[in-house]
């Protein structure tokens, strides 16, 4: 398994425990694996952790543009 592949596996498990009370359920239902490695390589995320947290600023950087989540990368 490759590392961005690693690192898209470690954001929909962190998704899959966050997302019946969270903006993650954005993750889990409409993102594909694609749009969140290209979300992931943007960020230039190396590490589960990093990409965690890259996932979540993309979250909230929507959320702060549109007041919605949409499920497009940024």
């Amino acid at each position: 398994m490759g590392n961005t592949e690693r690192l898209v596996s470690a954001v929909v498990a962190h998704a899959l425990r966050q997302h019946e009370d969270s903006a993650w359920d954005t993750v889990v239902e409409g993102m594909s694996r694609e749009t969140i490695a290209a979300v992931l390589r943007v960020a230039q995320a190396r590490t589960p952790r990093q990409a965690v947290r890259a996932m979540q600023r993309h979250l909230d950087m929507l959320t702060l543009a549109y007041g919605v989540r949409e499920l497009v990368p940024a």
